[in-house]
């Protein structure tokens, strides 16, 4: 899961390589809003492929 913070951006990084994506405001214009920035992050990083439901997280190429 993304670091537990008070605001975007937020920055996920991928347990096997290492990659990180970082989720900003910009990124979350399509995410419902009056969520927390960690569940903005979440929806943006599985828009992203990412298997953010996995605790910690792993990237696109790495959870295929």
């Amino acid at each position: 899961m993304p670091q537990d913070s008070a605001a975007l951006p937020v920055t996920c990084t991928c347990t096997e390589c290492g990659f990180s994506l970082t989720v900003t405001e910009d990124d979350t214009t399509t995410v419902p809003g009056g969520l927390s920035p960690q569940h903005q992050a979440r929806i943006v990083l599985e828009d992203h492929g990412w298997s953010s439901a996995d605790d910690p997280p792993l990237c696109s190429a790495c959870s295929t």
